[in-house]
Order: structure tokens, then C-alpha cells, then sequence
């Protein structure tokens, strides 16, 4: 069956405490997401929508000057004059365009962008016709600059003021919606806080009434207990006292054999010790022989590829003398022909044949060098091939030799890391057995103090009933005047009943 959970004093503050906190928390979640939403408003006033009316404003009264200097222009007498105001609105309409690169880092929604173009499209159609009646108004045709100003300019300059004065007309409505949602927040949060805070209010007040009387009832329950508890505390102090007796006497005999075992485990270790370093020095010698072993392998493996390496080379040899021996034969025949055609010169050619004839000899001696050569390249090859399978043979041996020795090193180590274990093993074993004969000495002083801690605690449980007494008053289960007659009983019961101990200890 299940054990039902217990709710300790502690856990009941706690827990009640705890919902006063989550109340707090949610009233300061909520609060902190309604400041959020103001900042977020206020940001959309202060970053956004007043900075952009204050540009589009900047921007329309920069656009209406300019439109006023167009009519100045083409009502200029002079030359100088007119380019001196041309001056000027060329200044403002780069003013113009430094505002313009300003809103665009304002721009956020899709409707912003939207609008901005289409303000662009105004003001390239209101430069361009501006730009024409200057042109006009330069070449001195002011009749048809005037005409194009009254007509064509001033219908895309409306257009483009309006589109101006709709911009602003919107992020001035943005700024009037961020001010309703910092009101309607602030209403918001002040309703959650009055709510909140007569929430906390009253279940505080509540959690005090239940804990305070589920406390007073729990203690009752307690002093109850601690009353009963309290006699047999009396009656258990006179067993303990006699079982420390025959504890120490037990003790004693026990730390006279921890003493015995202490000699002859001190006897082990020596002994133990001793295997470990021989362990070692075998497991010291064993790395040098693999050590060596190895070393042969290594030596073994660069005497193959030598070996491979030679044979290598006698191949190439035998290669170079069947060379020589093709050249000797296409040499005599060279020869055998240079000697006909001396047979066929007659005696202009006498010499030449002379000559003919000693190549071709030289010819078949270098053959035969050349043959006599490659049959001795031939002994020496197969000689080496033999050579290379002996030394393989023997590198594999080595090889085996090398795995065998690096396996015995192995096994010499384990052997030697389990001396060393078991040598500091049968230490540690020897230090708890001398740790035991000191706990059992000291149990024997334990058991002799724990007798007049007995007497002592006979003692203390007489002066808990009176402190269960004072636990009941608190609790508020019985009045003073109560309190007062109980203690007298008590004491009264204490005086009359002094061998109560001996004889629960008998029982």
C-alpha cells in the first residue's frame, strides 16, 4: 500500500509561501509584459513616427521654398540673379536628399515602403518638370516658363505635397495608436496589480489560518507522543547501561586478536612487497628484450628493401647489356656491309675495308662480353631472388619473435601491476585492521561512557515530561492552571516511583 504523503510544518509554510510568490511572479510577469508593450509603443513614437512627421515636414517646407524660388527665377531680371537662386535650390535639393537617406532608416512596414515609393515617383516627376521651366526660364522664355510653372509644375508639385502631407497624416495616426496602447496597458497593468495584490492578501490570510491550526494540532499530536516516548526512555536506559558493560569486556578481548592479526598481516605485506619488485625487474628485463627484438625486425626490414633494391638494379643491368648486345649486332652488320662496298670500290677502297673489317671484330668481341656479361647477371639475379626469400623468411620469423616477446612483456606487466596491487592491498588491509584495533579501543571507552550516559539520559527523560507539558501549553490544548497540577503530580509520581528503572530493566 502506498504511504500517504506527510505535510510537515516546514512544507506547509513553505508551500503557502510559495503561492504567495507565484501570485507576486505572475503579477510581475504581467506587469513586465505590459512595460514591454509601452516600450515597444513608445519606441514606434520616439524612433519612428515623431522623427518622421519632424523629416516630412523638414522636407515639404524645403519642396514649397524651392517651388517659390522657380517663380523668383523666371521673375529674375539678371543673369547673376537667376544663378544665384539656382545655386540655391540645387543647396536645398541636395538638403533634400540627405532628409530622404534619414526617413529611409525609418521605413519598417511594408505600407512605409509602399508610400515612400510612390513619394519618390512625385518627386523625380516634380524635379523633372522643375528642371524643364529653369531650363526655359535660363534661355530667357519666361512666357513659356510661367506657362509650364502655372500648368504642368504646379499640378505635380500639389501632387507631390499631398503625397508628403498623406505620409505624415499616417505616421501620425501610428503615433496616436502607440499612445492608445500605452493607455490601454497602463489600465491593464493597474487592474492586474489592485487584482493581484487582494488575491495575495487573502490567501495569505487564509494559509495563516489553516497552517497556524494544523501546526497546533500537530503538536498536540506531538507532546502526546514525546510523553509516552519519554517512559520507555526511562525504562530502556537501565539496558543500555548494563549491555556498555559487557560491550567493553568484549572490546577488550577483540583488540587483544586485532593485535595478533596485525603481526602476522605485517609479516604478509614484507613478503608481498618482495614479489613486486622481483615482478618488476622481470617486467624491466622484458622491455629490453622486446626492445631488442624490435630493433632486429627494424633491421631486418631495411636489409629487404636493400635486397629488393639490388635486384632491382640487376634487372636494369640486364637490361643495359641486351642493349649493348643489339648495338654489337647492328654494328657487324654495319660492318659486313661497309666491307662489300670496299670489295666493290677495289683498291680506292682497300683501307676502308681494312678498317670494315677490324669494327666487325670489335663488333663480336663486344658481343660476346656482352653475352657472357648477362649470363653472369643472370646467376647474380637468380642468387638475389634467393637472397630476398631467405630474408623474408627470416622477417617473418623475427617478426613472430617480436609479437611473442611484446606478448610475454604483456603478461610480465600484468604480473607485476598485480603484485603491486596486492602489495598495496594486503597495506591497506593492515591499516584498517590497525584502524579496527583503535576503533575497538575506543569502543571499550564508548561503552564505559555510554553507561553514565544512560544514568544521564534516566535523568533528561524526567525533565522531558515537563518539557511536554510546556509543548501542550503552547499548543494551547491545556491552561495554566492545568499545567501547574500536572507538574506537581509528576513530581510527586517521580518521588514514589524511584526503582522504576531496575525493574522495567528486568522485564
Amino acid at each position: 500500500m502506498k504511504q500517504k504523503k506527510v505535510w510537515t510544518i516546514g512544507r506547509r509554510i513553505v508551500a503557502g509561501f510559495a503561492t504567495l510568490l507565484l501570485i507576486l511572479a505572475a503579477i510581475g510577469a504581467f506587469s513586465f509584459l505590459g512595460v514591454k508593450a509601452i516600450e515597444r509603443s513608445t519606441v514606434t513614437m520616439d524612433e519612428r513616427a515623431m522623427p518622421s512627421i519632424v523629416l516630412l515636414g523638414q522636407v515639404e517646407s524645403l519642396v514649397k521654398e524651392n517651388f517659390i524660388n522657380t517663380t523668383q527665377h523666371y521673375l529674375a531680371e539678371s543673369v547673376e540673379e537667376k544663378a544665384r537662386i539656382a545655386k540655391d535650390m540645387d543647396a536645398k535639393s541636395a538638403a533634400l536628399t540627405e532628409l530622404y537617406k534619414k526617413y529611409e532608416t525609418l521605413l519598417m512596414t511594408e505600407a512605409d515602403q509602399q508610400a515612400y515609393k510612390t513619394i519618390k515617383d512625385r518627386r523625380a516627376a516634380y524635379r523633372d518638370m522643375r528642371v524643364r521651366v529653369l531650363g526655359l526660364s535660363t534661355a530667357g522664355k519666361n512666357a513659356e516658363a510661367k506657362a509650364a510653372l502655372d500648368g504642368q509644375l504646379y499640378t505635380v508639385y500639389t501632387a507631390y505635397v499631398a503625397a508628403l502631407r498623406q505620409q505624415v497624416e499616417g505616421d501620425r495616426a501610428d503615433a496616436q495608436d502607440a499612445a492608445a496602447e500605452i493607455r490601454r496597458q497602463a489600465r491593464r497593468m493597474r487592474a492586474a496589480l489592485v487584482t493581484g495584490c487582494g488575491a495575495a492578501v487573502l490567501l495569505g490570510l487564509i494559509t495563516a489560518f489553516f497552517i497556524s491550526r494544523r501546526v497546533n494540532r500537530n503538536l498536540r499530536d506531538v507532546s502526546s507522543e514525546i510523553g509516552e516516548g519519554s517512559g520507555h526512555v526511562n525504562a530502556a536506559a537501565g539496558e543500555i547501561t548494563n549491555a556498555s558493560q559487557a560491550l567493553a569486556q568484549s572490546a577488550s578481548e577483540l583488540a587483544a586478536s586485532l593485535e595478533e592479526s596485525t603481526a602476522s598481516l605485517e609479516e604478509i605485506s614484507s613478503m608481498t612487497k618482495r614479489n613486486a619488485d622481483h615482478a618488476a625487474s622481470a617486467k624491466q628485463m622484458a622491455n629490453q628484450t622486446r626492445a631488442a627484438a624490435e630493433k632486429g625486425s627494424v633491421s631486418m626490414d631495411a636489409m629487404n628493401t636493400a635486397m629488393a633494391a639490388i635486384k632491382g638494379a640487376s634487372d636494369n643491368i640486364a637490361k643495359i647489356i641486351k642493349t649493348i648486345d643489339e648495338i654489337a649486332f647492328q654494328t657487324n652488320l654495319l660492318a659486313l656491309n661497309a666491307a662489300v662496298e670496299a670489295a666493290r670500290a677495289g683498291e680506292a677502297g682497300a683501307g676502308f675495308a681494312v678498317v670494315a673489317d677490324e669494327v666487325r671484330s670489335l663488333a663480336q668481341r663486344s658481343a660476346h662480353a656482352a653475352r657472357e656479361t648477362a649470363e653472369k647477371i643472370e646467376d647474380s639475379i637468380r642468387k638475389s631472388e634467393h637472397g630476398v626469400s631467405i630474408s623474408a623468411e627470416v622477417s617473418a620469423s623475427l617478426s613472430e619473435i617480436v609479437e611473442k616477446a611484446r606478448k610475454v612483456d604483456e603478461l610480465i606487466a600484468e604480473i607485476s601491476n598485480a603484485s603491486t596491487e596486492q602489495s598495496q592491498g594486503v597495506d591497506q588491509v593492515l591499516t584498517a585492521v590497525t584502524q579496527m584495533d583503535k576503533a575497538t579501543q575506543v569502543t571499550a571507552s564508548s561503552a564505559e561512557e555510554c553507561a553514565a550516559a544512560a544514568e544521564e539520559l534516566s535523568a533528561q527523560s524526567t525533565s522531558l515530561e515537563s518539557i511536554v507539558v510546556r509543548l501542550e501549553l503552547l499548543a494551547g490544548s491545556r491552561t495554566k492552571k492545568k499545567q501547574a497540577e500536572e507538574i506537581a503530580e509528576a513530581e510527586a509520581s517521580q518521588e514514589l516511583a524511584e526503582p522504576a528503572p531496575a525493574a522495567s530493566g528486568k522485564r
